[in-house]
């Protein structure tokens, strides 16, 4: 009786120091969730692909602990375990222990694999990032460079220091990166979600980490959350492309041939590719168009790879709309049709079913394949469009001028609809005494927009949220000769809501005071065009328009 109690004992003090090592893979199609991780972090994905496969799970209690330290043996176990993954052999669970103690097993692994040199001498006791590097390079094997990384960017880790050369492979096959720019915490603990993120990438579960300068980082921002659709001519195949962090993008071509059928696939047979990929080094070729280089394709199944399942003959392809080419053109909201190739331009035609009645600009965004005359059409849901229409505005500056006097009011958005402005008008008649030089009507101000709301591709509303002078109104003061007078903010008249126009939109679905507007500006006469060629915000309330040309 003594001897069974102590087995009990024993079972359940391994299982709460495991915790993370003693469960197998869940079943496929399991919903994966933990209570302490937020569908919304960014290591909800690593966690739930890497639990998914069996190299790490959570614990009894149904959390995770992302935060939560993690030991030498912990980690030389989550290493085998990777490592078994990749070389597809079963992965060893609670129930292959053997030994006097539970990571035995483990680590005869990985010194018969070369994972470890010599048995940790502390098994339990925390293990480092930098020494959790050192385990990880040595399963990582053959490797692409996806970031180019300059000896001295991780400011922490000396050419001398022990693990400098694991840390940066892992960082130059986008598996890690530092704690924040150019500091890796070399000394810091090493942490369960950040093992999951390493395992996943690894593993090929979630896309890499790609270190870029923060321009690069800024321009595919802009890209993030779009979905781009390449429909093949004739064949009916559609390729869709989603775009995520860094240029990184992911996307699957789909054509159902139902009258292709046999004695196993009764349905039909479908083309198929599911692939994964990045863009890389972007560079202006000129206004809102860009070159892109294609860093990145791959399929998770070779073309011609053949698979029968439900009826259905499955056929691996390349991946169309992408194909024969290493380089892309990438259309910005707003790019000009007229510079458009005649290649191009029939096929974006066809693409968007324009026929014979072409826009000057184009919304959205649009991605060419020059080598096989392909497009790609970008458009973003109402989500994404929302949530980024204000990131996009940061920095930009819009105007409104009464064509009078020289009267201008002009407002540069910061973060967040937050936006800073200031009015002058000169009455250069208007003279006294004191002022013989004129008078200047000025003000200075600040506020913010609230409430954005997608409406279509081209148009979304946006509401006043405050706006507040910086000065009183009506105060007087005289410089050199011009007496310069408080008032108020020209243009926010009536202000409550407002319309957003992009670059591009049809002339036909901009409100007329907009058109009127930015005809005078622009001079059009009679000659309107098809397509608004700036940014306008429009207050709808005052009948004002703001406009941009950034």
């Amino acid at each position: 009786m003594k001897n069974f109690k102590r087995t009990i004992c024993m079972i359940m003090v391994f299982c709460l120091l495991l915790g993370t090592m003693t469960m197998g893979a869940f079943a496929a199609g399991q919903k994966i969730s933990f209570s302490d991780v937020a569908e919304d972090a960014w290591y909800y994905a690593p966690i739930t692909k890497a639990v998914e496969k069996g190299i790490v799970v959570g614990n009894a209690d149904g959390t995770y602990a992302p935060r939560g330290t993690l030991t030498w043996a912990q980690t030389i176990t989550f290493a085998v375990r990777l490592d078994q993954l990749r070389k597809e052999i079963d992965i060893y669970g609670s129930e292959d222990q053997t030994g006097e103690h539970w990571y035995d097993i483990y680590v005869e692994y990985a010194l018969e694999n070369g994972i470890i040199n010599s048995e940790p001498v502390t098994p339990g006791g925390t293990i480092t990032r930098a020494d959790a590097a050192v385990i990880f390079s040595k399963v990582l094997g053959e490797y692409t460079a996806v970031n180019e990384i300059a000896e001295g960017y991780f400011t922490d880790v000396r050419t001398a220091h022990p693990a400098h050369d694991a840390i940066y492979m892992l960082a130059e096959a986008g598996i890690c990166n530092g704690k924040e720019a150019g500091v890796f915490g070399i000394n810091d603990s090493f942490l369960r979600s950040e093992v999951a993120a390493i395992v996943a990438r690894m593993a090929g579960l979630v896309d890499k980490v790609y270190i870029q300068s923060e321009e690069a980082q800024e321009f595919f921002s802009l890209l993030e959350g779009y979905v781009f659709t390449y429909r093949q001519s004739g064949k009916g195949g559609t390729t869709t492309l989603t775009m995520g962090n860094g240029g990184a993008f992911s996307g699957q071509y789909l054509r159902h041939v139902a009258a292709e059928t046999g004695t196993d696939y009764a349905k039909g047979t479908i083309y198929i590719a599911n692939f994964t990929g990045r863009f890389a080094n972007a560079t202006e070729k000129s206004g809102k168009i860009y070159t892109m280089d294609i860093a990145e394709l791959k399929t998770s199944a070779a073309a011609g790879n053949t698979v029968y399942k439900d009826g259905y003959r499955y056929i691996a392809t390349e991946v169309y709309g992408l194909e024969g080419t290493s380089t892309v053109e990438l259309y910005l909201s707003g790019a000009s049709t007229a510079t458009m190739d005649e290649c191009m331009l029939n096929a974006l035609i066809a693409a968007k079913g324009w026929g014979t009645s072409v826009p000057g600009r184009v919304t959205g965004a649009l991605i060419y394949n020059t080598a096989k005359h392909q497009v790609l059409v970008g458009e973003v849901s109402a989500a994404v469009s929302t949530a980024k229409l204000f990131s996009t505005l940061e920095g930009m500056t819009f105007s409104f001028s009464t064509g009078a006097g020289g009267a201008s009011t002009t407002i540069t958005f910061g973060a967040n609809g937050s936006f800073t402005g200031t009015f002058t008008d000169s009455e250069m008649g208007l003279v006294g005494d004191k002022y013989p030089n004129g008078t200047v009507y000025t003000s200075e101000f600040y506020g913010s927009f609230a409430d954005p709301k997608w409406e279509s591709d081209y148009k979304y509303s946006i509401r006043l949220n405050g706006l507040y002078m910086k000065h009183a109104l009506g105060v007087e003061t005289i410089v050199d000769g011009v007496r310069y007078v408080t008032t108020s903010a020209s243009g926010f008249e009536k202000a409550g809501y407002f319309s957003v126009y992009l670059p591009g939109a049809p002339i036909s679905k901009v409100t007329a005071p907009v058109v009127t507007h930015v005809g005078n500006v622009e001079g059009w006469g009679t000659a309107v065009p098809s397509s608004l060629p700036c940014w306008a915000i429009y207050n709808i309330g005052g009948q004002v328009t703001f406009v941009s040309y950034d």
